[in-house]
């Protein structure tokens, strides 16, 4: 809304007052207002660098948006079910990238702090026989289809105002700021959510450490060692005698009162 105000010029005249003349200087016709500031956009970037460890990858950037507000970070590795490998996702439209299938390599859940938030990322895990592998890799056999990944690797940085705690949904409503522009997304029930992405080349993993210790879940679809679960029951020693509780025997006698009222 814009408030205009006029100032009306009088032409210069002499006013004559007795004796003594004075003038009323003019003004010009001037229009001055002010305006109703613009509510901010949001701003959400990322920047994303290896971290100095193979497979680690630090992910950072700065926001307007509340403190202790949650960003979601993850990294997906587009699949194509051929053996021909999809193209740099980077510069895929949304509507071709919704044709691959993706692997979530990690995922982490980080909050802002003076508008800035910061986390790693790593893409490895280590296979049953030691081997550096990423996680479709290890569970490929699974998969029962062959699957040529993308070269490239890429890292997005998620705000859902649904999923944030109410006073930060209040916070930004009073702070205007307005989440629409480039960064703006719709789920399939039409919730809007806020996204960027950034797409690396990264190479699949190589090399091999010590193979994991298994543990309980690994073993049997969580189940363990079934032969360990049922202990074996240990016979009575040859001279043992039966407790006072133990009423192995049978008898005619009839019931004591105390057994009628059991």
């Amino acid at each position: 809304m814009q408030r205009q105000f006029l100032h009306f010029i009088l032409p210069a005249k002499q006013i004559w007052h007795g004796a003594a003349p004075y003038c009323l200087s003019g003004l010009l016709l001037v229009s001055t207002g002010c305006s109703q500031a613009k509510p901010p956009e949001v701003n959400l970037n990322l920047q994303v660098e290896p971290a100095g460890r193979s497979g680690v990858y630090s992910v950072s950037g700065n926001t307007n948006l509340p403190d202790q507000s949650r960003i979601t970070v993850s990294a997906i590795r587009y699949l194509s079910p051929s053996q021909t490998a999809p193209l740099a996702t980077g510069g895929l439209s949304p509507q071709l990238q919704s044709q691959l299938t993706y692997t979530v390599l990690s995922r982490q859940d980080v909050v802002v702090n003076q508008g800035k938030w910061q986390t790693s990322l790593n893409l490895w895990q280590v296979a049953p026989n030691g081997q550096f592998r990423e996680g479709w890799q290890i569970n490929q056999s699974e998969l029962k289809i062959p699957t040529t990944p993308a070269p490239d690797v890429v890292f997005l940085a998620t705000f859902e105002p649904e999923g944030q705690p109410p006073t930060i949904q209040q916070k930004v409503q009073e702070q205007g700021i307005q989440l629409e522009g480039n960064l703006a997304r719709f789920t399939t029930d039409g919730q809007r959510y806020l996204q960027i992405s950034q797409a690396l080349p990264v190479p699949l993993p190589t090399g091999k450490t010590t193979p994991p210790t298994l543990t309980t879940a690994d073993i049997n679809g969580g189940w363990g060692d079934r032969s360990q679960i049922a202990t074996p029951e240990k016979s009575a020693p040859a001279n043992s005698k039966p407790t006072a509780s133990a009423n192995t025997s049978q008898t005619t006698a009839p019931l004591s009162p105390d057994q009628l009222l059991r």
